[in-house]
């Protein structure tokens, strides 16, 4: 069955991104890499520079709990999880929506 489409102004959904390796030209070729640490936080870059995510924690967990956001080694889990994400697509390019 297939998912329908979400008509909302801005909406993406994974069809209509540009990082399937079947397609000649890739908006954001891999490979994504996490940059090691900017002020704050993660960042992650595809392999022609371009910035995709930048995701923000803080030191400790008192201050990452005191502020309801992420820790800096949660922050950086994140980040790498995102940098792998076109290596599990390109292993399954179009996964079941069981």
């Amino acid at each position: 069955m297939k998912r329908p489409r979400d008509k909302r102004p801005g909406a993406v959904s994974f069809d209509s991104l540009s990082i399937m390796p079947e397609q000649s030209t890739r908006r954001f070729p891999p490979p994504w890499s996490v940059v090691e640490q900017i002020p704050g936080g993660y960042k992650v870059l595809d392999a022609n520079g371009q910035s995709l995510a930048y995701v923000y924690g803080r030191e400790t967990k008192a201050d990452a709990d005191t502020a309801h956001v992420l820790t800096m080694d949660e922050a950086r889990r994140i980040a790498s999880n995102i940098a792998e994400l076109p290596n599990y697509l390109g292993a399954n390019p179009h996964p079941d929506p069981d």
